[in-house]
């Protein structure tokens, strides 16, 4: 269940969803988000599922061993498919997002970084 708590925190940050904002969307308290993130409140599915859906991945996505660039490359394909032109902003959001990936990914590589 750690791990799993983990990558939900890592694509909450991702996403700079603030744990507030978790709260509000799981109709729950913040205090009582952050003890579910901790680990310190047992997590039944149901919530499980709404979690991800609020950070649109699958639920199999959170249970399973993988790492979050799927969302990555659709965003690139469907930039790239696009026409680009007039799309400097969505370019650099799109470049932020992939610098916090490249980030998460360092910090899978290496769990005692912060």
């Amino acid at each position: 269940m750690e791990l799993i708590l983990q990558k939900i925190k890592k694509l909450r940050e991702l996403r700079d969803i603030t744990q507030q904002s978790m709260a509000f969307e799981l109709n729950i308290s913040q205090k009582a988000y952050c003890h579910l993130e901790n680990g310190h409140t047992r997590m039944d599915v149901d919530r499980l599922i709404a979690i991800a859906q609020i950070l649109n991945v699958s639920p199999s996505f959170l249970l399973a061993d993988e790492q979050p660039t799927y969302t990555l490359q659709r965003r690139i394909r469907t930039f790239l498919v696009n026409d680009p032109v007039g799309h400097d902003k969505d370019l650099n959001e799109l470049h932020q997002d992939i610098n916090k990936l490249i980030d998460l990914l360092k910090s899978q590589k290496n769990p005692n970084r912060t």
